[in-house]
């Protein structure tokens, strides 16, 4: 939000084809802004809110103006008015929440709040461990069950504001929990690609090893270069030490739902690729 050319970059994207979703606080929209994504045909707006709440939001945003909860909340409405307005479906307005210990009872909260500012749906993402998370947002095993649990009747509410969601990923997430990648495979390295901003390119975001750099061989090369397929056997053949693996944090793996969906027609050919004649094959014939 802070860069100028930003409804340019969205536009470039749009051009070249891509569909571009903005994450943002929601602190800095305004008309002008809001009239330039929808011009650029921004396809997601995901205003990330950690608490509904002023008591809320000043545990989960400490130090920072609690005015900043009521400006975001007439940021909501004026995305929304401005889209009615000006008779465009785009951006989707998405309300989204971090859950973590702080603020997991509130997410009747946050739709009834979505629903009253006029977004088109809700999504939620677990807190999970990783490098430099706060033990205070971390959540713990035993809140996680009770979110799972809660999901459930939070599809309810969801419906009934005609809101779209995320929560069949989201519980996917829970049920999987640190566990992730023990309990289900890996298919990032074929399926998944993270490009950092410095060029580095990473199977996932929560993969910390580079497999290249787009600054110094072109992505064809990367995908199809020695160090992805060294990463493909690995992660297939090692799902279970990928979670405990120092360079990786699995827990409440965001490419949960992707992988289901891949795993259940690929389960199937896993005999085949376990093989270590096979594996030489496969890797080559999905590059």
């Amino acid at each position: 939000m802070l860069h100028p050319g930003l409804d340019e970059m969205i536009r470039l994207a749009k051009v070249s084809g891509f569909q571009v979703v903005l994450a943002t606080n929601g602190t800095l929209l305004d008309r002008e802004r809001i009239r330039d994504f929808i011009s650029a045909r921004l396809d997601v707006l995901r205003v990330s809110l950690w608490g509904t709440t002023l008591e809320e939001y000043k545990n989960n945003y400490p130090g920072v103006d609690a005015a900043n909860l009521q400006r975001v909340i007439e940021n909501l409405r004026l995305t929304a008015h401005l889209k009615k307005e000006l008779g465009s479906t785009t951006p989707q307005l998405l309300l989204h929440q971090p859950v973590n210990q702080l603020n997991y009872r509130g997410l009747d909260r946050l739709v009834e709040l979505a629903s009253a500012t006029g977004c088109d749906g809700v999504s939620f993402t677990p807190m999970h461990h990783h490098p430099g998370a706060s033990a205070s947002f971390v959540l713990k095993t035993e809140e996680a069950r009770e979110i799972h649990g809660h999901l459930r009747q939070l599809r309810t509410k969801v419906r009934a504001c005609s809101l779209t969601d995320n929560l069949e990923e989201t519980s996917l997430r829970f049920d999987l929990g640190i566990s992730a990648t023990a309990r289900q495979p890996c298919y990032a390295g074929w399926v998944h690609t993270h490009l950092r901003v410095d060029g580095t390119v990473h199977p996932c975001g929560h993969y910390q090893v580079s497999l290249g750099n787009v600054w110094e061989s072109s992505f064809l090369e990367i995908w199809t270069g020695l160090a992805y397929r060294s990463f493909r056997r690995w992660s297939r053949s090692n799902t279970k030490s990928l979670s405990l693996d120092e360079r990786s944090e699995c827990s409440y793996c965001c490419l949960a739902a992707q992988n289901a969906r891949v795993h259940k027609v690929f389960r199937w050919f896993l005999p085949l690729v376990r093989t270590a004649q096979c594996l030489p094959l496969f890797a080559r014939g999905t590059n």
